[in-house]
């Protein structure tokens, strides 16, 4: 088969011919919605699989240290933090990830902004400091959530993904052949020219990465402004969907060491005004629960020490790196341990007593329910950690076939737009099969920002049909009353 037939196994004479137009329709409106966003879901996405290294090349000697023999007490380093800053408060430290990694301790300064400062795990040395919201993976993580754009921009995110599911769909129905070949059908013919070449640049690596694509999607829904807050709300309908099985209110401790409710708590009241809870497991950040309180106040704390300590004992120093812990704030607060390494199954989640040194709570992969531990296991997948440096790999190939895939369409519908027109597919005399209006009105109704969407669609659609209905009739007049020769 020559390149010039680059769709003929894609529409065949058979009854799909009918629907193909009508199918490459929706696919179109959507891709056109969703393609610039989703390049930028893309290239972020790729670039924060290597946080850690990006940042360690970018920042230099900032992040970049040479081992000692011997690790500063934690109080030595707390103390250089504070000397300078010292009118800051403390809020967070992050450990290092290896042993040439600084130390990353979050501060926040009596205005309410927040810096890391960077520490010399070995020598207690200070060797910079970063505006938090400068930092570049912060930017590259707010770009990759919400667009730099706040709440609205989380939204967008969300029906781009969803919207994904929906391109998806309709593109592997357009791909699918009608006589199976290697060549133009699972291998990119790029010694083709013309249209062939960019059909198959768009198409087979969207078709051969459809899995991946999906499973991306689905496993970042769960941290999503709108569908993740649903998401976290069938906690309250069964064990199965609770985050954790203990996802009603948790019970604390008062002065006397008698047990209370926490009924009516915030259940980030710990963590308002900071951005730490997403530093959090989802299973424990949306386990609808307050964090346990003090048993006392008034006295003295114990130190940043005790509390390492207290983590050696438990095992949070020995798995790995990325522990966080955060200080307390107020009186009732305790201090807060979180574990998220490469592996679900290894993350922890301490609450300690700053007073009495008490663990009050340990929470970890045990205590997840089912649909906590599919939603951790799909972050650290997602993220590419679960399974190694193969993960990773896989992951990057996601996000690089995803970018060729919408640079081909976007070439595509250019070389193929009429000039000043926006090129949608006629597809009049073509109706979408019954089978594929189930689909799109299930994944509507499951994704309720991208069901929006498809409903704009319809409305922009018959505008359009009208339209160009309209503009016929005016045209087929006016050739009738044109005088003849």
């Amino acid at each position: 088969m020559n390149d010039a037939a680059d769709t003929a196994d894609a529409i065949d004479t058979g009854p799909r011919k009918k629907s193909y137009r009508a199918i490459w329709r929706w696919h179109f409106y959507m891709g056109l919605l969703i393609a610039p966003v989703l390049s930028v879901l893309a290239i972020t996405g790729a670039l924060y699989l290597y946080d850690s290294e990006i940042e360690r090349a970018w920042y230099g000697e900032l992040m970049n240290v040479e081992p000692g023999e011997r690790r500063a007490p934690i109080a030595d380093q707390e103390s250089a933090v504070r000397r300078a800053f010292p009118g800051a408060r403390l809020a967070s430290v992050v450990l290092p990830h290896d042993r040439t990694h600084v130390a990353a301790w979050a501060v926040v300064d009596p205005r309410g902004a927040r810096r890391a400062v960077l520490v010399d795990p070995w020598t207690a040395r200070v060797t910079g400091s970063i505006p938090e919201h400068r930092r570049l993976m912060h930017v590259i993580s707010d770009l990759h959530g919400e667009l730099l754009l706040g709440r609205p921009g989380d939204w967008f995110v969300e029906l781009t993904a969803s919207g994904a599911l929906i391109m998806t769909l309709t593109g592997l129905w357009l791909w699918w052949p009608a006589r199976w070949r290697v060549r133009g059908v699972l291998v990119p013919r790029l010694g083709a020219t013309g249209r062939a070449f960019w059909r198959d640049l768009h198409a087979i690596p969207s078709a051969l990465l459809a899995v991946g694509i999906v499973f991306l999607v689905l496993s970042g829904l769960p941290w999503s402004g709108f569908w993740g807050e649903q998401l976290a709300k069938l906690g309250t309908l069964s064990e199965a969907t609770r985050p954790t099985p203990n996802f009603s209110a948790a019970p604390t401790l008062d002065s006397l060491g008698t047990v209370e409710t926490a009924a009516g708590v915030d259940p980030h009241a710990q963590h308002r005004d900071r951005d730490d809870t997403a530093a959090l497991p989802w299973a424990v950040r949306e386990s609808g629960r307050a964090p346990p309180q003090a048993t006392r106040t008034g006295a003295a704390r114990i130190a940043l020490q005790d509390v390492m300590r207290i983590a050696e004992r438990r095992g949070l120093t020995r798995i790995g790196p990325r522990l966080r812990v955060f200080y307390p704030e107020g009186e009732r607060d305790v201090y807060t341990l979180s574990l998220i390494p490469d592996r679900a199954q290894d993350q922890r989640t301490l609450y300690v007593d700053p007073y009495s040194g008490r663990v009050l709570q340990d929470i970890g992969w045990r205590d997840y329910s089912p649909l906590g531990r599919a939603v951790e296991w799909g972050v650290m997948a997602h993220m590419g950690r679960q399974f190694g440096e193969p993960n990773r790999l896989l992951a990057l190939a996601i996000c690089v076939g995803l970018l060729v895939a919408v640079f081909a369409g976007i070439v595509m519908w250019w070389r193929r737009r009429p000039s000043g027109r926006m090129g949608v597919p006629d597809a009049r005399d073509h109706a979408l099969p019954r089978s594929m209006i189930v689909a799109m009105i299930a994944l509507a109704a499951l994704f309720p920002l991208a069901g929006a969407a498809l409903l704009a669609f319809v409305v922009v659609d018959r505008i359009v049909v009208a339209r160009e209905r309209r503009g016929n009739i005016a045209k087929r007049h006016a050739d009738r009353t044109l005088p003849n020769g």
